[in-house]
């Protein structure tokens, strides 16, 4: 039997070599670069590769789990490795110039005192290869074990943490925005790069530029776009290049777990994640600036206010009549409030509109992004809404996210119907992400990329291509992603009677959701410079497979729960898992429910009146249950981006790169026309 060792992986890795082939590529002074057939012998030139086999070898080794925070030897080399990354980020290094390489490590090895006779360069590159070369050659035919039969980690584990760090280092902000910002630099407390790295040059260019991305698959574009539909500018799923993505992705990272001992301990801002099978991780980059100020406000809305009994429809199985389970779906009635289909979505708009009226001046201020809970609107409303807050009128809005269900064919052509096999009702988050207008001083990426003599011309990947056009001067940007529930809804006797259900759903133990979980998929979005949100539907909050190791690795700085469900106490289910998210690996949690399922509870449960619709936890300040007053339409969180300095296993500081919301303020909103009364009957037919 053939054993598995660390050169044979490192190729399983890597199947087209770790660097080109082609032996037509030449750099920047035309000298010939690259090698004639794949090969593994030289460290991969592109940070994120390096960071991507290197941290499977650890986690795959174990080896993580045998270093503790006091270990000397380790703290020696992260602080080399930490020299070589950061001077990587700034610098392009050529792995393939075997011959200064060779001629370093003479003269290095006739006399170590040799070093300062070379370039930064040339030393970051020597050590690199040399660090590579323990692996490939020393070692390369060892298994992966983490431990010696004396009980000391392998040699080999110290030379790929070592890999590791450096390449963690050198991928720092390969996806920022913050050099896209254009507000007053003043307004914002985080420094902004006047000039893109190479890196960051390369991977914007390669993202926003005419042939399309590379970092997303059209595989994983089939399963969430239609084919021949537009793919917004800015979507990727992992900063790899010639990694094997069936392996793994690396994407960018936003928090450092401060507790336990994981891999996810030992970087700041890349994270390994699992290869794209199951769940879909897709990431978007605004290709338009950010703002930098520090206050964000979320104008949350607990809709619908109230929900009929007849809004749960039981559905039929063929094991209703044993008693064990069946089926229900919920039947949106509490639109019929803003009169019949097609009159739905221009009547919606004009609550939205004055509720955002109200809100500014109540707020003193501008509103930045919009909140519905789960299910609360249709397609077609959801996507009239996107249109309306393109508008001038609209524009400090930069995100909407609402709970939206209904059946797949009522969605758009940018909608997902072909993700859904086994069901015909959807059940998901949508979301839009909104850029500032365009303008001659504010262009796209496009009209401002890098100098040509910063680019670097790498391989180029298959991806779809995207047919998104850039809008017209003064027109904003607009880009709506749709992430499905992954888990159904289980009704069972003890919710029916805490709804007021039992009549209409009972006779059977408990009744599933009637929707589809075929498409597993996680949306980041940007929040200006300072992070990045996810967002979870109800049971995906307290589910852990699959997505919620997925949110651990990269650590959203905000991740938004959309619930259908009672009042967001603390002692509740929706506070317990936001506690775990809270701690590791440092999100806030933001859950919202609607006011009319928690007016139903208080109707039928046995709890007492309770008018809590949302609740916030985060690392700093713990919890703080949201209420929505009598009168009230709507609540303003005001959040703060506040700087925190996290630190690795391995002893670097992020320098309070990280960065940590807190909910600063909670204003309510008043409306005339809708609003919450608590002792309006919610059982009304």
């Amino acid at each position: 039997m053939n054993k598995v060792t660390i050169y044979k992986t490192l190729e399983e890795f890597f199947p087209n070599g770790t660097v080109p082939y082609d032996e037509s590529l030449t750099d920047s002074r035309g000298i010939k670069k690259g090698a004639s057939s794949p090969t593994i012998d030289r460290y991969p030139y592109w940070p994120p590769d390096l960071f991507a086999a290197m941290a499977v070898l650890v986690e795959r080794s174990g080896a993580y789990s045998y270093w503790d925070p006091g270990d000397s030897y380790l703290l020696d080399i992260s602080r080399e490795a930490q020299w070589v990354g950061e001077f990587w980020q700034e610098n392009f290094l050529e792995p393939d110039n075997d011959y200064r390489f060779h001629q370093v490590r003479k003269f290095l090895e006739d006399d170590p005192d040799n070093l300062a006779s070379f370039s930064e360069a040339e030393v970051a590159n020597y050590l690199l290869q040399s660090q590579w070369e323990v692996l490939v050659s020393k070692f390369g035919d060892h298994t992966l074990l983490a431990v010696e039969e004396d009980g000391d980690v392998n040699e080999w584990c110290y030379a790929a943490i070592w890999l590791m760090i450096a390449a963690d280092e050198a991928s720092k902000d390969i996806a920022s925005a913050h050099y896209f910002a254009t507000e007053d630099k003043d307004q914002g407390p985080f420094d902004l790069d006047d000039e893109p790295t190479w890196a960051q040059a390369f991977f914007e260019d390669s993202l926003f530029g005419e042939t399309g991305s590379q970092f997303l698959s059209k595989e994983s574009a089939s399963r969430i776009w239609r084919q021949g539909e537009e793919i917004p500018k800015g979507v990727f799923e992992t900063l790899t290049l010639r990694f094997d993505p069936s392996v793994a992705n690396v994407l960018p990272k936003m928090r450092t777990p401060q507790l336990g001992a994981t891999l996810r301990a030992f970087s700041h801002h890349v994270c390994l994640l699992p290869g794209t099978q199951e769940v879909i991780t897709t990431w978007y980059q605004s290709p338009t600036a950010y703002k930098n100020n520090r206050v964000f406000n979320i104008l949350a809305v607990p809709f619908p206010f109230s929900i009929p009994t007849k809004a749960f429809r039981p559905l039929d199985s063929e094991s209703i009549n044993l008693g064990r389970w069946g089926g229900f779906t919920i039947d949106q009635v509490w639109l019929d409030d803003f009169g019949p289909p097609d009159k739905q979505p221009e009547a919606f708009i004009d609550f939205v509109k004055e509720l955002l009226k109200k809100a500014k001046e109540d707020v003193v201020g501008e509103i930045n992004a919009i909140v519905f809970p789960e299910a609360s609107l249709s397609p077609e409303i959801f996507e009239s809404l996107v249109q309306f807050l393109i508008t001038p009128e609209c524009s400090d809005v930069e995100i909407l996210i609402a709970g939206v269900s209904g059946h797949a064919k009522r969605f758009s052509s940018a909608g997902p119907e072909n993700a859904f096999i086994s069901h015909a009702d959807v059940n998901l988050v949508a979301m839009a992400h909104f850029g500032p207008p365009l303008t001659q001083e504010n262009p796209s990426f496009d009209e401002a990329s890098c100098p040509a003599d910063e680019q670097l011309s790498l391989e180029q990947a298959d991806a779809p291509s995207s047919s998104e056009k850039k809008p017209s001067t003064g027109s904003r940007v607009a880009a709506v992603f749709y992430q499905p529930k992954h888990h159904r809804w289980r009704i069972d006797k003890a919710q029916m009677e805490t709804y007021g259900l039992s009549a209409r759903l009972g006779g059977v133990r408990y009744r599933w959701e009637n929707i589809s979980t075929d498409l597993r998929h996680i949306q980041i979005l940007p929040i200006r410079t300072h992070g990045v949100l996810a967002t979870l539907v109800c049971e995906d909050l307290a589910r852990v497979d699959p997505c919620q190791s997925l949110l651990r690795s990269i650590g959203p700085n905000l991740v938004v729960a959309l619930l259908m469900d009672g009042p967001q106490l603390n002692g509740r289910w929706p506070g317990r898992y936001a506690t775990i998210l809270a701690e590791d690996p440092g999100s806030s949690v933001l859950s919202l429910t609607s006011a009319g399922l928690v007016a139903r509870n208080n109707d039928f449960s046995n709890y007492g009146d309770s008018h809590v619709v949302g609740l916030w936890r985060d690392a700093s300040n713990g919890v703080k249950p949201i209420e929505l007053e009598p009168n009230s339409t709507g609540i303003v969180l005001s959040i703060e981006a506040c700087s925190t300095e996290e630190w690795t296993m391995d002893d670097r500081s992020d320098r309070s790169d990280a960065i940590s919301f807190e909910l600063v303020q909670v204003t309510q909103i008043k409306h005339e026309s809708v609003k919450y009364t608590p002792t309006q009957s919610t059982i009304n037919e």
